[in-house]
């Protein structure tokens, strides 16, 4: 795998394979120098896959798809997925109901759980 930079630069990176889990996996980090684009290559050299561009793009990126289609650094950045569902006192509520309410509410990866103050949501959170 490269990411490809200016002109003729570019950096590489070993795939591995990681137990349990399909596909190979990569990290790298490359200097910020402008727009992305990953290139792979299969073991013979021949180019097997490709995102992102270095070309500038005409308007900013609206989401993170179009970031990635247009190299912008912030579609490769790390993410998380949201949470699923929102709780508050045991039952489930809209995302909207918990702003409309002004709970303050906690994220995990699953359920983001709400509370009435900062401290309820402190006292929820000790041992």
């Amino acid at each position: 795998m490269s990411a490809l930079g200016d002109g003729s630069q570019h950096y590489d990176a070993d795939t591995t394979v990681k137990p349990g889990l399909p596909g190979r996996y990569f990290s790298l980090t490359a200097p910020n120098e402008g727009r992305i684009e990953l290139v792979g290559f299969d073991a013979s050299g021949a180019e097997v896959a490709r995102i992102g561009s270095r070309e500038t793009p005409a308007d900013k990126p609206l989401s993170h798809d179009e970031a990635v289609a247009q190299g912008d650094p912030a579609g490769f950045a790390p993410t998380a997925v949201p949470a699923r569902s929102f709780v508050y006192r045991g039952e489930s509520i809209d995302p909207a109901k918990a702003d409309r309410l002004g709970l303050v509410c906690v994220d995990s990866l699953q359920t983001v759980r709400c509370y009435d103050s900062v401290e309820e949501a402190n006292a929820a959170a000790e041992p």
